[in-house]
């Protein structure tokens, strides 16, 4: 079973509104997030205005009905706090009542007032989709898959994952060493650790790769 940390976020309506505009229905919603378990929660407050900024852009009548369905089908419909949180301005405040009624991780939202609060009531704020999707794979369990013996080697084992779309991070065991590297106690260069959900699939092309070179991966 794929797993993923049942991630919710609220995104300012600007944003969605881009979002669903090029919205194929083939992808995520939230590019980048293949795979994990994460939402974008909305309210009918929040489809409204949405819809303003479509019609704003505009996007043709037919084109924005069919990115109201995606959203229906794509997000989770939520209930907004009942309580004014910050603004006095509904439709600033919007986003953080719906953030705080749906028990959200992350508003994205270029507004500078809420990027300075930086947390709300649990809830963070970042300034991109881009920035929240780093927010939660620095959190997704990851396990390792690969040991480098050479900035080479990690070179070529990523290229392999790349070619496979697989997800990748890299601890790096090499520090600067006056005009070249050296490896330090642990006698290898790095190693590569990939999502969880991704292990058995990255484990078995790494594998192939390693009998093709006659290497190993110093499992």
């Amino acid at each position: 079973m794929e797993r993923g940390l049942g991630t919710r976020l609220v995104i300012a309506p600007d944003v969605l509104a881009d979002l669903l505009a090029n919205y194929d229905g083939e992808c995520p919603l939230i590019p980048g997030t293949e795979g994990l378990d994460v939402k974008v929660v909305y309210s009918t407050e929040l489809y409204d205005a949405v819809k303003t900024c479509l019609e704003a852009a505009g996007t043709p009548f037919g084109a924005a009905a069919d990115a109201g369905l995606a959203l229906q089908r794509a997000g989770i419909p939520a209930e907004p706090s009942p309580d004014r949180q910050l603004f006095d301005d509904p439709a600033r405040d919007m986003l953080l009542r719906l953030a705080v009624g749906a028990g959200a991780d992350y508003v994205v939202s270029g507004d500078p007032d809420l990027l300075d609060l930086r947390e709300w009531k649990g809830v963070k704020f970042v300034p991109t989709v881009e920035a929240a999707v780093q927010a939660v794979l620095a959190v997704v369990p990851t396990v390792p898959v690969f040991r480098a013996a050479t900035e080479m080697e990690a070179r070529i084992a990523r290229e392999v994952l790349d070619d496979a779309g697989i997800r990748y991070f890299e601890a790096s065991r090499q520090i600067p060493w006056y005009d070249g590297i050296m490896i330090i106690g642990e006698g290898f260069y790095g190693e590569l650790y990939v999502l969880e959900k991704d292990y058995e699939r990255a484990a078995d092309l790494l594998e192939e790769y390693v009998d093709n070179s006659g290497e190993d991966t110093g499992d």
